[in-house]
């Protein structure tokens, strides 16, 4: 496989687990040492390593995934055994080698070739001094890049420390769309805050500079531009820039879109007819085996995991609930409920209502019963 971009790097960090076996090019520091053992001289050599993962780290802003692990082939630069770490990005090959490639692996590869460059809509959200800018695409929500800039109070004078951070604060964020951002390629783009100011300067400072610099991407795709009120800067705060009708309207298709219309159902379906839902892996299992499942909601998460019965067992649950006529929804990571309990975790307290459960934990499946 070949990544391109930074959706399909994201991608192949959900593709991957621990255990597996990926190859690709790498640099390696290689010491020469003389006859008698001591270290004469260092060199850079790039060669092919193959290494059994034991932890990933991905990082989207750059577009690059850290795979580290033991050396699985023979190399007469680096013995068996030893460590290494993988540096991955696009335009770099990878082989890819599992264990088992269980339903759900294969499900991923083919949403993953499917969805590839399909980003749907661009979104910076903020509050003063913060700010994240995210790609939406039919693989889940993106944060590519956090801005952050620390804001003094507010003094009166025309050239306070607060308007000087400011200053930098806009330019920043302006910065990050401009990298990040594809204009010509998206249905939407979203400039979002709690503030109209905010949301206002920013976008007249981005008209200015596609101006100034003839920047016909932007010129020529102003209509796609929306300033829409969030409560915050937080990318969670893109729950309520879905709900927007114009907005809703553009993305009606897209998996972020489909994934907040599904979350909003679950919360009133739990609501007001508590008796149809569950939630945890041993609930859901039982009401699957009943083939009482009408929709699943699980989290991408749950498929990452080292214990390969757990994989075995959610891959199971999602092949049943399909072969049942069921739904199944699986969610990108960081976007599915928080919501459960610690002394509840693991029996259905399902009369309990989300906003009265105390110390949240996060729950990763969740099933709606027919």
């Amino acid at each position: 496989m070949t990544p391109e971009d930074a959706d399909d790097i994201w991608a192949l960090y959900n593709l991957i687990s621990a255990g597996d076996e990926v190859e690709c090019v790498t640099m390696r520091k290689v010491l020469q040492e003389s006859s008698s053992g001591e270290v004469v001289d260092s060199q850079k050599i790039k060669m092919v390593l193959a290494v059994r993962v034991e932890k990933l780290d991905v990082d989207l802003s750059n577009a690059s995934l850290r795979i580290n692990g033991k050396n699985v082939k023979e190399n007469r630069h680096v013995k068996l055994g030893s460590y290494h770490t993988l540096d991955v990005g696009p335009g770099r090959w990878v082989k890819l080698t599992k264990p088992a490639w269980d339903a759900l692996s294969v499900e991923l590869l083919e949403q993953a070739l499917a969805n590839a460059g399909k980003a749907e809509m661009g979104a910076i959200v903020m509050q003063e001094g913060l700010a994240h800018v995210c790609t939406l695409a039919p693989t889940g929500t993106r944060v590519l890049q956090r801005v952050e800039v620390t804001m003094p109070k507010r003094k009166i004078g025309p050239t306070s420390q607060s308007e000087k951070a400011m200053e930098k604060f806009q330019t920043l964020c302006l910065e990050a769309m401009l990298q990040h951002i594809r204009f010509e390629a998206l249905k939407a783009v979203v400039i979002a805050s709690n503030a109209d100011s905010l949301r206002d300067d920013l976008y007249r400072r981005l008209i200015e500079h596609a101006q100034s610099k003839d920047v016909k991407p932007i010129l020529e795709n102003k209509s796609k531009f929306m300033r829409v009120a969030v409560a915050s800067g937080q990318p969670t705060a893109l729950e309520t820039v879905l709900k927007e009708p114009r907005i809703a309207a553009i993305l009606a298709d897209t998996k972020a879109a489909i994934e907040a219309r599904v979350l909003d159902a679950f919360h009133k379906m739990h609501n007001h007819d508590p008796e149809r839902t569950t939630y945890g892996a041993k609930h859901v299992e039982s009401a699957t085996e009943q083939c009482a499942v009408r929709q699943l909601l699980l989290s991408d998460a749950l498929f990452r995991s080292t214990n390969v019965d757990d994989r075995k067992l959610f891959a199971k649950i999602v092949g049943t609930v399909r072969e049942n006529g069921g739904d199944v929804v699986i969610f990108a990571t960081g976007r599915i409920l928080k919501w459960g309990c610690r002394s509840c975790r693991g029996s259905r307290r399902s009369s309990i209502s989300p906003s009265r459960i105390p110390s949240p934990v996060k729950v990763k499946i969740f099933a709606c019963k027919s």
